[in-house]
């Protein structure tokens, strides 16, 4: 996990439970702390540059840290949907959103895997603003600014979620099998979702040796 922030870059391992911050032109190590505790599943990182605040999700005690990237200090732990997953933030509304699911007897999605939820959290309390239900395994999320639409990668029901903050999911499309990765284009506000495997019987081919389909949203 990297995000670049106030030029640095901060990497926690996923099962170390430990920050790291680098020097993103010479990689140099400047400084590390501990978060989550030894033997802690962290998944992903996201910053808001504005707030001066790092989100961490914590995958196997259902909550996110947030760190002070100016001192790396935890502030504070917020419960949050099972099994976090992803995180991203919305610096515009300062809003947070967090991806989990409920497939407590096993790390990885399967197909056994329960609906999800994105938790959408107030950026500086911290103060859960909703929780909305989502597909299952919702392993990837993208943002659009402009459009302030959230987009969300039911990995297990290979379907995207499309959500508005306010008014909850406006739509749930189909796509490729297992979709897990997006791409935003915010000139033409467009998703690309990268799926591991077509759809049988039909859809766009699979792109020469890489087993991936982009599928563009408008």
């Amino acid at each position: 996990m990297l995000i670049a922030n106030g030029g640095q870059a901060t990497y926690s391992p996923p099962t170390t439970g430990v920050l790291t911050v680098l020097c993103p032109v010479t990689g140099r190590v400047l400084r590390q702390t501990v978060a989550g505790g030894s033997g802690y599943f962290t998944d992903t990182l996201a910053a808001d540059d504005a707030l001066v605040l790092a989100y961490l999700t914590i995958w196997d005690t259902n909550r996110l840290d947030v760190f002070s990237t100016a001192t790396d200090k935890l502030l504070r732990a917020i419960p949050v949907a099972a099994h976090p997953l992803q995180v991203t933030v919305d610096s515009t509304h300062r809003q947070v959103f967090v991806a989990g699911e409920a497939a407590s007897f096993a790390r990885e999605c399967g197909p056994q895997s329960q609906p999800g939820a994105i938790t959408i959290l107030d950026a500086l309390s911290g103060a859960v603003k909703a929780r909305i239900p989502v597909g299952r395994c919702p392993d990837a999320l993208a943002f659009d600014p402009l459009t302030a639409r959230l987009f969300v990668s039911n990995h297990e029901d290979n379907t995207v979620s499309v959500l508005d903050a306010v008014r909850g999911v406006l739509r749930t499309q189909r796509v490729h099998l297992h979709p897990h990765a997006f791409a935003v284009d915010e000139l033409h506000h467009k998703v690309f979702v990268i799926a591991r495997f077509p759809l049988r019987g039909g859809g766009d081919p699979v792109v020469a040796g890489t087993g991936h389909v982009p599928v563009p949203l408008s």
